[in-house]
């Protein structure tokens, strides 16, 4: 670090060779990890926040392209009916502005179409983005993403099949950039159901034994990841159709129900004996991506 006789911080420099003093670049963008240490993980990217409405996920930097292209439109006073003056929830204002948004964060046109919406205070700052769930404006999440993901690193039975742990994390990765994509999409599904060590949230996406991951619209098979917003594997389910559901009413035609697969580990590789007599509990899949 170069500084003036006032301590004043003036630039940053590199000894190089033939110690040659090399004069930093200053940039605005993160730094690209080396492609050496993609894998040792010893170098870590700045955390990215990111808002989850639903399965959707809107990015930060997409969000302020919008603030600022709305900032240009109240310059140029060209705003119209974009926006309209909002109270009340889901953040508690006084009075804010209201925009629709497309699922890549861009303004709409029109102002109350689509289902998500984004909120700004009076002087346009950020409150959050909101999404129409049944007629109602619900917050969505704000996340952190990009710090090491923590995998669970353990191999999972279900029914005929084992997935092994790079499996996992390969449809853990798939189902990550899914995430980021704007098209109407079946998976990452919500899961809703019994839950593994991981009691937080999770998302399932498809897996088949015979590839990295199954077809995640048309023919997703029968296996899933379960993962969390964090893109991180917490577990696997296998996905069956129950003759019964509650051990009473009959379960509707085509319905399919979650069951945790069995976790492996070093000191258990055989899957206990299944006792048909204990009450199976199932979870489900809810897609909120689709239209």
């Amino acid at each position: 670090m170069v500084l003036d006789n006032d301590n004043h911080f003036i630039d940053v420099v590199i000894l190089g060779y033939n110690r040659n003093l090399i004069r930093c670049i200053k940039s605005r963008k993160p730094s690209q990890a080396p492609s050496h240490d993609l894998s040792l993980n010893l170098y870590v990217l700045p955390p990215r926040f990111v808002y989850h409405c639903g399965t959707c996920v809107f990015t930060e930097k997409a969000i302020l392209n919008t603030v600022a292209h709305i900032k240009d439109l109240f310059k140029s006073q060209t705003i119209g009916r974009k926006l309209q003056q909002h109270d009340g929830a889901p953040f508690s204002m006084d009075s804010s502005w209201i925009g629709s948004i497309s699922k890549g964060g861009n303004l709409l046109y029109g102002g109350h179409s689509g289902q998500f919406r984004i909120i700004l205070s009076k002087d346009l700052q950020v409150m959050g983005i909101a999404m129409y769930v049944q007629n109602e404006l619900k917050k969505c999440k704000k996340m952190e993403h990009g710090r090491i993901k923590n995998h669970d690193k353990g191999s999972y039975h279900c029914y005929d099949t084992v997935f092994n742990n790079p499996q996992l994390e390969a449809a853990a990765e798939q189902a990550c950039k899914k995430l980021f994509d704007t098209a109407n999409t079946k998976y990452p599904a919500l899961y809703e159901g019994p839950k593994f060590e991981y009691k937080k949230e999770y998302l399932t996406f498809p897996i088949s034994s015979s590839s990295l991951f199954g077809d995640a619209w048309t023919h997703p098979g029968p296996y899933r990841v379960a993962i969390s917003w964090d893109c991180e594997v917490v577990g696997a389910f296998t996905a069956i159709i129950p003759k019964f559901i509650n051990d009473k009413s009959p379960a509707q035609k085509g319905t399919k129900k979650l069951r945790k697969c069995h976790r492996m580990t070093d000191n258990n590789s055989v899957p206990p004996v299944i006792d048909w007599n204990t009450r199976i509990e199932f979870g489900r899949e809810i897609y909120t991506n689709v239209k």
